[in-house]
């Protein structure tokens, strides 16, 4: 079977199959295009074909050179001349692939798959902290907070923080140092799977 051959999915006029030689691994999830689908859905794959990675020609994911995803993907220690990215009609032809179904149910992530993330990115599990932190949506494009500097007049000792321009590694240790994490539903929320046991979540 052709792509290009089926009317439907050759209208947006695929170009050329790229070959992608010898063993391929893909990273794809359709909406790992955003934070939360990246790290909860495409990451932990990386951990599951462990055992291959030594012999992984490429990796396909997600995403674009710069963006988000090549800084987690290089804190998980994938070669950046290994990444081949899956962007708008983005079409290969791979020689050996693996590839796995999805590892989460309807966004919940379970013990392994999060023990899988931070294996990933060489994280072990926080002993406790004691920061309060307010995750902002202010720099992001959608679910802005109107009131949000009201609220946090009534927070005393929390601290506000954007995560979206951050390293990974300095996200990664803003939530292994914190007791508790609040602010609106977002993909900053992600990062509540590096948080130490018993942190308070308000959401």
């Amino acid at each position: 079977f052709l792509a290009s051959a089926h009317p439907l999915l050759a209208a947006p006029g695929f170009p050329p199959a790229r070959l992608l030689p010898g063993l391929t691994l893909s990273l794809a999830s359709l909406a790992a295009g955003g934070f939360y689908h990246f790290l909860v859905e495409s990451l932990p794959r990386l951990e599951l074909a462990r055992p291959w990675l030594a012999e992984v020609n490429q990796v396909l994911a997600p995403g674009r050179a710069g963006g988000f995803q090549e800084k987690w993907l290089g804190r998980a220690g994938v070669p950046r001349e290994k990444i081949v990215w899956l962007e708008g009609l983005s079409h290969y032809r791979c020689e050996q692939l693996l590839f796995t179904g999805p590892l989460s149910y309807d966004c919940e992530p379970t013990p392994w798959l999060i023990g899988a993330i931070r294996h990933a990115l060489h994280q072990s599990p926080s002993p406790g902290g004691a920061r309060r932190v307010w995750i902002s949506r202010r720099d992001a494009a959608s679910r802005h907070l109107a009131w949000e500097d009201e609220l946090l007049a009534q927070l005393p000792g929390f601290e506000r923080v954007e995560l979206a321009g951050r390293e990974p590694v300095d996200q990664i240790r803003l939530m292994r140092d914190a007791a508790v994490v609040a602010g609106p539903h977002g993909a900053g929320l992600a990062n509540l799977v590096f948080c130490p046991a018993g942190a308070a979540i308000i959401e």
